[in-house]
């Protein structure tokens, strides 16, 4: 019962009616087969997991749960840390895990002029980061928070090795977070019911505050 989306899964399950012994997790160790067509052996699944329309061909979505901006993380040593535009990310080696919306906004938005590194996950995308394969990695403004701060700290000094070098705003559209279920699984009206519950009662909000809003201010690129 730690972090935000299983905090939110325990609070979707308790306004459905059930207990946090009644909720049983399985391993999903390939982000891909999440959305990938075909029978599912969870109920739903969350894992920051963007809604788009491509990947709502194969599986059934819920409403919204969280919305992100896309970020750009770096090492703090890097000269990518003095960028203040999209247009001045350009020239530099740029990655982001594939088959990801971060990758998409990578490819489709920023379109680097540098080299361009289609990562195989979010992981590798931290190994090159960390291994000056690249200069800076594209994912969500949460995921950032996190390899800055968890994965990325320095143990001597206590302070952060990494950067985010700032978040993308309109008119880029954030990453809107959905519940996955099986394609037509009926049970998303009952799970968006109970969304709708905890938005409404504040249990939403106090997770958001607990887990993710953390107060600080990311300059946006445009």
């Amino acid at each position: 019962m730690e972090g935000f989306e299983g905090a939110v899964a325990y609070a979707i399950a308790d306004a459905m009616g059930f207990t946090p012994d009644q909720v049983d997790w399985i391993a999903n160790p390939v982000f891909e087969q999440a959305f990938a067509p075909g029978e599912k052996p969870f109920d739903f699944h969350m894992a920051q997991i963007s809604i788009t329309e491509e990947r709502a061909q194969a599986v059934t979505f819920s409403e919204p749960y969280f919305d992100s901006n896309q970020a750009i993380l770096a090492l703090t040593t890097n000269d990518i840390t003095s960028a203040t535009s999209i247009e001045e990310l350009k020239p530099f080696r740029l990655g982001a895990a594939a088959d990801t919306t971060s990758f998409t906004f990578l490819e489709t938005v920023i379109q680097p002029t540098g080299e361009l590194r289609n990562l195989p996950d979010n992981t590798a995308a931290l190994a090159a980061l960390q291994g000056d394969t690249v200069d800076g990695i594209v994912v969500d403004l949460s995921t950032a928070f996190f390899m800055r701060d968890a994965q990325l700290e320095n143990f001597d000094t206590e302070e952060p090795e990494g950067t985010i070098v700032g978040q993308f705003g309109p008119p880029a559209e954030p990453d809107h977070v959905g519940a996955v279920l099986d394609l037509g699984n009926p049970l998303v009206d009952c799970v968006n019911q109970a969304l709708a519950a905890i938005k409404a009662d504040g249990t939403h909000e106090a997770i958001l505050d607990e887990w993710i809003n953390t107060g600080e201010e990311i300059p946006f690129l445009e």
